[in-house]
């Protein structure tokens, strides 16, 4: 019997590139990343939820957006402890105004609410989760079976892609400084779609931390 060797020749993914997965939508022109990275910052979780795939996968784990809002404090907690280790991350109980967690541009059509909302905060930046969207990608592959002669054969292996769209604000001022999309992928691997769910999330909180770490640069 003829032996077969899996030689691999090369992938093609749709993200080659060692830059983070960022699509950046705005950013002041004065912000100061040095005091960001020794400061107190205060997440606020996810105000809505684009499930595109995976479903059942997520509503059978995060049925209760608290819980899902709790992986992404946690998650938020270890990866700033690990880039940007002088950040004081402060869990706040305070309710979100409406009008907030509709649209923050919204401040100056309701000055009274949201000013009274960031005065009551007891940090020095303010993390706003707008929108996660749940979505899936491919990963192709190409390798050669060697019997004899070489025949070219290739599959395809799924992954779940998590986008979230992050606003940083400064308290103090009350003022919008960066707005963008933070992306995360994990490879789906026998069926294991709740690993890469859960692994997608946390990759998506990751560039999230790494684009501050970075300064607002993707590289």
């Amino acid at each position: 019997m003829k032996k077969l060797f899996l030689i691999p020749v090369f992938f093609l993914i749709y993200s080659c590139s060692s830059a983070l997965k960022i699509q950046d939508t705005y950013q002041a022109r004065d912000i100061n990343f040095n005091h960001i990275q020794n400061s107190k910052i205060a997440i606020f979780g996810v105000n809505s939820i684009t499930l595109n795939e995976f479903v059942n996968t997520f509503r059978d784990e995060y049925a209760d957006t608290a819980r899902l809002n709790q992986k992404i404090f946690s998650t938020f907690s270890k990866k700033l402890n690990e880039y940007m280790p002088s950040v004081t991350l402060v869990e706040e109980n305070k309710k979100v105004p409406s009008v907030l967690s509709e649209d923050l541009l919204f401040k100056e059509n309701n000055p009274e609410m949201i000013s009274e909302f960031f005065n009551k905060l007891q940090t020095d930046y303010l993390i706003f989760i707008n929108n996660i969207s749940v979505g899936n990608s491919l990963v192709y592959s190409t390798y050669f079976v060697t019997s004899g002669s070489g025949i070219m054969n290739g599959g395809s292996i799924e992954q779940c892609s998590v986008n979230m769209d992050v606003e940083l604000w400064d308290v103090q001022k009350q003022q919008r400084l960066m707005e963008f999309q933070a992306g995360g992928e994990r490879s789906v691997v026998l069926f294991s779609f709740l690993i890469a769910l859960n692994g997608a999330i946390d990759n998506s909180v990751e560039t999230a931390v790494k684009y501050l770490k970075n300064n607002g640069n993707v590289n």
